[in-house]
């Protein structure tokens, strides 16, 4: 089962791409807490005990329904529907996702009409910035660098606690967490 990680920086929400061969290998990625489900795009040949799939694309909690539209409809494009491959989707069950408050700062704020409060739902602070990305694109610029990274010159804080001391981006939320993000003032 070959595996391809993806870019994050470019489509956090997509995690990777694979070609699955059984309904198991579906499953052991499905218990990875960073997967929120998987979109399979099927081979006609459907009559062997294998799944048949051509490909399949792994996404995580920051998937909105729109950009799962988007990968079918660049994936099937013009196709004729006699000849569309079906497209399945295994999904985690449903659970709440947490409510998470964002404090973002003044010079940001232009990108958040304004607000100097947002909430998203997010169980993580990748999560987070994917979601504030979702709702107020190019947000995620001004807080990571090329690599994915939070830049130099950004903090972000979780309940008052860097990130860089909890679990970076990685760093798991709930209900009630907030965000703050903090530029970093230079002087001497």
């Amino acid at each position: 089962m070959p595996v391809t990680e993806l870019n994050p920086v470019t489509r956090p929400e997509f995690l990777a791409l694979f070609e699955p061969d059984t309904h198991e290998q579906i499953d052991t990625l499905l218990a990875r807490p960073d997967v929120a489900g998987i979109v399979c795009f099927e081979n006609l040949d459907l009559g062997s005990s294998s799944l048949g799939h051509r490909s399949a694309l792994i996404y995580g909690p920051g998937c909105t329904t729109k950009a799962l539209a988007d990968v079918r409809d660049r994936h099937l494009g013009d196709v004729p529907s006699q000849f569309e491959y079906p497209v399945h989707y295994y999904e985690k069950p449903l659970r709440p996702v947490p409510l998470i408050a964002v404090r973002v700062p003044t010079p940001l704020q232009k990108l958040t009409d304004g607000e100097s409060r947002v909430e998203v739902h997010a169980e993580s602070v990748t999560g987070a910035i994917g979601a504030l990305e979702s709702a107020y694109p190019g947000l995620r610029d001004r807080l990571l660098d090329e690599s994915g990274e939070v830049r130099r010159f950004v903090n972000v804080y979780v309940n008052n606690e860097d990130i860089r001391f909890l679990q970076q981006q990685a760093t798991p939320l709930k209900a009630g967490d907030e965000i703050s993000i903090i530029p970093a003032i230079a002087g001497g």
